[in-house]
């Protein structure tokens, strides 16, 4: 099930971001976003499985972050996540989506590509450490 995230889910989401990325969000960061509608996790079995956290940016949807735990990867879980996505914006008359990923990332690209993203352009040095790909995706929810 997809629900709001909650401040006792934060040291979950915290071990999900540690697993998953080289230089990981902190607490505190996931905590000033608990406001957000658009923060939301996973859970099934009385575990969370990933999270996801959208907003507005320049007037477009923004997956600010996503992602699933080592164990629930390539079990559905990030599409469920990126289908609720695409929905909630829909809703809101958004119609277009955008999203960073690390350019040395290609399991995460593969997986946008997937879930329909495509390639919108190179940002040298987003990262401290690397550069970042620009992803979009028109919202479309007929197709």
């Amino acid at each position: 099930m997809i629900r709001k995230a909650e401040l006792q889910d934060i040291p979950d989401i915290v071990a999900i971001e540690n697993a998953s990325f080289p230089m990981p969000w902190l607490d505190f960061l996931f905590k000033s976003h608990l406001e957000d509608p658009g923060f939301v996790v996973y859970e099934e079995n009385d575990t969370i499985q990933g999270y996801l956290i959208v907003g507005d940016f320049d007037g477009k949807g923004h997956i600010m972050s996503i992602a699933v735990g080592p164990d629930f990867r390539r079990k559905d879980v990030g599409s469920k996540l990126v289908k609720w996505c695409m929905e909630t914006l829909n809703f809101y008359g958004y119609d277009e989506v955008t999203l960073e990923v690390r350019a040395s990332n290609l399991a995460a690209q593969e997986f946008y590509i997937a879930n329909g993203f495509q390639e919108k352009e190179l940002v040298k040095a987003y990262y401290i450490d690397e550069d970042a790909i620009v992803m979009g995706k028109r919202i479309d929810l007929d197709s």
